[in-house]
């Protein structure tokens, strides 16, 4: 549970931090712009894009691991479904069996 509140959380955050782009950045400068400017944007651009990268490729890794989990949990879950499916149908063929002997 812990794992799926984790990954939506980060999947929801990266979503609002791609959203609140304009606001992160800031205004882009313009061309004719101081130099520095323009490399402290790109500096802060860069940082930004490494940084939803990093929430993506987390909530992406988060996810693989959760559906792993999910499908382990199935298996088993099918697994012992069956074996109650086989247990049962043994315990019903076993009491007609002396059902019948009994006539």
């Amino acid at each position: 549970m812990r794992l799926r509140v984790w990954t939506t959380g980060l999947f929801v955050f990266g979503v609002l931090a791609a959203l609140a782009w304009p606001w992160i950045l800031g205004p882009q400068p313009t061309a004719d712009a101081p130099r520095k400017e323009r490399a402290r944007y790109a500096a802060r651009f860069a940082t930004y894009v490494s940084a939803l990268i990093a929430v993506f490729g987390t909530t992406g890794i988060l996810a693989i691991v959760m559906v792993r989990q999910e499908r382990a949990r199935y298996r088993r879950e099918r697994m012992e479904n069956l074996r109650e499916f086989l247990e049962g149908t043994l315990r019903d063929h076993g009491s007609r069996n002396r059902r019948d002997d009994d006539r």
